[in-house]
């Protein structure tokens, strides 16, 4: 509305130049006619002079008042231009607010979907997490026999000849069938832990898939390490997942013993962490497996 009016306005400006011109004009012929003649003459040279009159009267008037009207008319056009430039500024200023709004609650979304991915992705993991706790529970004849007896940690007497004398892909795997209806939820539980963190990191919901991985590991004993790691060089567990406790460094913490020692080169150096004695070890070991001839 404001707008309009102040067109209207210039619009009137423009009109009182032309009024002004008009009355110019009517002046001008009334002056003629009083002066110069008495009604309208049939004689050409007469209109001749008339023209004249008229002509070096007003044209340079006229000329004038048109000179006038272009610098108004081109004032108004930069006037307008200028409104039209600070208008457009103005609205890129909008736009660009606006499209930082938009980033900012597009990023707002973003963390709000993370945190709700990280979310679901921890309430199936410490549900996963509790139901392996309280499976271990469930083997209580079992795990008796192979994980609380002292230096004679596996009990069965096929275990602890494989533990002295082992054989990768036959005695582990012909103890392991023997007790697979105890053993397999056990081993399919722990896979399945690393593998939902494994997966979700893979999808990028977490960022630190190893901070989980540390909780799940601190649920063991140093024992059960042992032991998860004899299975994980039979077949079973090298299929499934002997991948995955090298990725996440799952024997970071495990005792080194003899018999541990001589398969210690089978996993790959990263499957123990930052474990200097490890480490050393198995360094030493691989260097001497260079040097024979």
């Amino acid at each position: 509305m404001a707008s309009e009016n102040a067109n209207s306005k210039k619009l009137e400006k423009l009109n009182y130049i032309l009024y002004f011109a008009i009355t110019l004009l009517v002046v001008a012929l009334g002056f003629y006619f009083y002066n110069f003649n008495n009604g309208l003459s049939d004689d050409s040279s007469t209109w001749g002079t008339f023209g004249d009159f008229m002509g070096g009267t007003l044209n340079p008037i006229f000329a004038l008042f048109s000179l006038f009207a272009i610098i108004y008319t081109i004032k108004i056009q930069t006037q307008e231009l200028e409104l039209s430039r600070k208008e457009l500024e103005a609205t890129k200023e909008e736009l660009e607010k606006s499209r930082i709004a938009q980033e900012e609650q597009s990023e707002s979304l973003k963390l709000q979907n993370q945190a709700t991915k990280l979310q679901i992705f921890e309430n199936i993991f410490f549900q996963l997490n509790n139901l392996f706790l309280s499976m271990k529970k469930s083997l209580k004849g079992f795990s008796s026999d192979i994980f609380t007896r002292g230096n004679e940690i596996y009990g069965n007497d096929v275990l602890k000849e494989y533990l002295h004398r082992y054989k990768k892909d036959s005695i582990y795997d012909i103890f392991y069938s023997k007790y697979e209806n105890e053993l397999g939820i056990y081993f399919s539980q722990i896979y399945q832990i690393l593998k939902v963190v494994n997966d979700n990191y893979l999808e990028k919901k977490l960022d630190n898939p190893k901070r989980y991985t540390n909780i799940f590991r601190a649920q063991f004993t140093k024992d059960e390490l042992e032991f998860l790691f004899y299975h994980c060089l039979g077949t079973i567990g090298q299929r499934r997942f002997k991948q995955l406790v090298e990725d996440y460094e799952f024997f970071e913490h495990i005792s080194l013993n003899a018999d541990i020692e001589k398969q210690l080169l089978e996993y790959d150096i990263k499957a123990f962490g930052k474990n200097e004695k490890i480490l050393q070890k198995y360094n030493e070991l691989k260097d001497k497996t260079l040097t024979k001839p």
